[in-house]
């Protein structure tokens, strides 16, 4: 339900498949789903992985940036102690520089890494050779890539803790403004779509005046497109829009930063996205 992973569908598929003869061995969940912003129920997820045996891995590469903050790391993060593996990509909510992408295990699946991807090529990595436990390029795909890393750390160091939850905390609360911006559109101008997304995705349409009371699907489908035309030649915003789950198409505005982006800017882009849908009424 609301594009989330729940534990009694997860314990059908996976009691479906062994019927079927399969072997289940790895689940996958969610931590912030492109379009809706949506999070696997992570707990009850891991609960079954662990009882059935399953490697559970929680791909958080833009949802996994709550982390980094306490009150939003319990709220949609829990549970993600329990996980077999993890992933995050701190280039985009967190805005460290291209490109950097975190993958760990649970301390139980120690060396799984390595076991993995080390490939022991000899013109790198001699086993005689003094501090090899510091040699840490075959634990990644990346190898010679790995100072990606620092990029991180270096953010980290800078701003601290505080600075680093402060870049979560100021996403979620600019994508809160603009659902509350929609909702107050009591015109019907503006209305939200899958009750306007999570976490730093807001879903929502710009709706003609024509089209508020005499819904058309196929000519409210073309608005977000036509809307999204003119913000791009007028050099206004770059906002996606998309069709999913039987709606027509809606922006997608997703909150990747918060330091120089304001309410204000927001409130304008809406004002504008409003005006550009009514154009054609004129």
């Amino acid at each position: 339900a609301e594009g989330r992973m729940r534990g009694a569908a997860l314990t059908s598929a996976v009691a479906d498949a062994k019927a079927a003869g399969k072997t289940p061995f790895f689940v996958g969940s969610t931590a912030g789903t492109t379009v809706r912003g949506s999070f696997d129920a992570i707990d009850e997820v891991a609960a079954i992985c662990e009882a059935e045996g399953l490697w559970h891995h929680v791909d958080g590469s833009w949802g996994g940036s709550a982390l980094w903050d306490a009150d939003a790391s319990t709220r949609w993060l829990k549970g993600i102690e329990k996980c077999d593996s993890f992933v995050v990509n701190p280039h985009k909510l967190m805005n460290v520089a291209l490109s950097c992408s975190v993958f760990v295990t649970a301390p139980k699946n120690a060396g799984a890494l390595v076991a993995t991807n080390a490939a022991e090529a000899p013109y790198l990595f001699q086993p005689d050779k003094a501090n090899t436990d510091l040699d840490a390029g075959d634990r990644t795909i990346m190898c010679g890539r790995r100072p990606d890393a620092f990029k991180l750390w270096l953010m980290w160091k800078a701003i601290g803790d505080v600075g680093m939850a402060h870049r979560v905390q100021r996403c979620l609360e600019l994508a809160a403004h603009v659902r509350k911006r929609v909702v107050e559109a009591t015109d019907g101008s503006l209305e939200l779509v899958f009750g306007g997304g999570d976490f730093a995705n807001v879903l929502f349409r710009a709706v003609p005046p024509k089209l508020r009371e005499h819904r058309d699907p196929e000519a409210l489908g073309r608005v977000a497109p036509l809307v999204k035309k003119r913000m791009q030649e007028r050099g206004d915003a770059l906002v996606g829009f998309q069709a999913q789950g039987g709606e027509v198409n809606f922006f997608r505005l997703v909150i990747t930063q918060g330091e120089t982006l304001t309410e204000a800017m927001l409130d304008t882009m809406l004002e504008t996205m409003v005006a550009y849908a009514a154009e054609d009424e004129h």
